[in-house]
């Protein structure tokens, strides 16, 4: 097995490395005290760090919760209009469309697509503070329908691909549907929105950013803040991928997956690039120019079984100089599985991040950071801003995650003390793996 030992510059070079340094701090760990201690304080860095705040909007603790959101938070223009300012040709999305193509927007050109989809919703009848179910494939007109009632001030109910009973339960009291080419039956009370009828709407002027507080739902979790969500998945892609504004991102994930809004989300706010792919063997559809530029890859554990079993040929299109990552959206993961990504896609020469964490609990709690020496198939440890530990009985080598503050966007209103689902051990080195 081998294990990634980057040099001491690598460290001072990640994006990481120099919050750590110009928070006045050493090590990760005095960092991470710190984060635990002054969250306040924390948080406040973070959202300069990350954009949040650009417009001199800064955190808060007022809310029941104990999360922290920015007073001010315009998403339209944070996720999008201050980059078609700044770098209006920057990639922002490469995803499948609706018809089965791939499709390319750049920052200027997904937030015209955004302003004209938000007007077409404003003439059908969807105000600000309206719940609506989006029920779409994963792709370019999912993302522009999530963004374009965003800009609304809506509270968008993310379903995905789900269908007919399930989705049915998740999407309970929607004021609309948002659905392509199907009927909703079932669903007394909502309105359904043919995606495809939007198109009457073009040419209408975009709407004014709304000052109703977008919310962001996704199936069994509580209804967040736009803000919060935002917030802890920048900082999540920051800290975990050392990912920059003008980087590209992609990954190969389920089209149902519950990562996508949060990637989504994380990568636009940082004014990088996000490719939305189900699995490495569709990139022979995607334009050569596209993957030559790929700075980062990654991969959603339900996913990396069979890649490995049935992908050879696309591993060397991400052979150039352009990547820089690959990174697993999961904390479980095998040794054979490890090798394979690390020598095969990563040829040995960057780091393997491994990543535990996601929407459901309020972004990443454990990882590999980049620029610093990685086990095969550990974790180094909680993200900074996370209090994670393990409770072990006596006699026992592993113990379940315990959860021991909260954080923005974070969906559980239980308080300290939250025990996860999910089982874990530390070695003498101080690495985690998960069971």
């Amino acid at each position: 097995m081998r294990m990634y030992l980057p040099t001491e510059v690598r460290w001072e070079e990640t994006r990481l490395g120099r919050f750590v340094a110009h928070n006045g701090f050493g090590f990760l760990e005095e960092l991470q005290r710190w984060s635990l201690r002054n969250s306040g304080d924390f948080w406040h860095a973070v959202a300069e760090e990350v954009g949040l705040d650009h417009e001199g909007g800064r955190p808060r603790t007022g809310s029941p919760l104990g999360w922290l959101e920015p007073t001010r938070f315009d998403a339209a223009d944070s996720l999008l209009g201050r980059h078609a300012v700044r770098a209006p040709q920057r990639l922002a999305l490469c995803a499948p469309s609706l018809a089965g193509e791939w499709s390319e927007r750049s920052f200027a050109e997904l937030a015209e697509d955004a302003s004209t989809v938000a007007a077409a919703f404003l003439l059908r009848g969807v105000r600000a503070g309206d719940r609506v179910g989006v029920a779409l494939p994963i792709g370019l007109e999912a993302v522009t329908t999530m963004l374009a009632l965003l800009r609304l001030g809506v509270e968008v109910v993310w379903l995905g691909a789900i269908r007919d009973s399930a989705r049915r339960h998740h999407a309970a009291d929607c004021r609309w549907f948002v659905v392509f080419h199907e009927a909703l039956a079932g669903v007394p009370g909502a309105r359904v929105i043919d995606f495809a009828s939007l198109g009457q709407g073009a040419g209408a002027p975009g709407p004014p950013p709304s000052c109703q507080p977008p919310r962001l739902e996704l199936p069994g979790l509580a209804a967040q803040a736009i803000a919060g969500i935002t917030l802890k998945a920048a900082w999540d892609l920051v800290a975990a991928l050392d990912l920059h504004g003008g980087d590209l991102l992609m990954v190969c994930a389920e089209p149902n997956s519950p990562q996508w809004p949060w990637l989504v989300l994380g990568c636009l706010q940082l004014g990088a690039g996000l490719v939305i792919a189900d699995r490495l063997a569709s990139n022979d559809a995607l334009a050569p120019h596209v993957l030559s530029v790929v700075t980062h890859l990654g991969i959603c554990g339900a996913t990396l079984k069979s890649e490995r079993d049935g992908c050879s040929a696309p591993m060397e299109a991400f052979d150039s100089s352009s990547l820089r990552l690959v990174a697993i959206f999961d904390g479980r993961i095998d040794a054979m599985a490890w090798n394979w990504l690390f020598e095969q896609i990563g040829h040995c020469r960057f780091p393997l991040v491994n990543c535990f964490g996601g929407p459901a609990w309020g972004g990443l709690l454990l990882a590999a950071f980049p620029g610093l020496p990685v086990k095969p198939c550990a974790l180094v440890g909680p993200l900074p801003g996370v209090d994670i530990c393990l409770n072990i009985a006596t006699g026992n080598a592993a113990g379940s995650l315990v959860c021991g503050n909260r954080w923005p966007g974070m969906p559980h209103q239980g308080g300290d003390g939250q025990r996860l689902p999910v089982r874990a051990w530390i070695d003498p080195d101080g690495y985690w793996f998960l069971d």
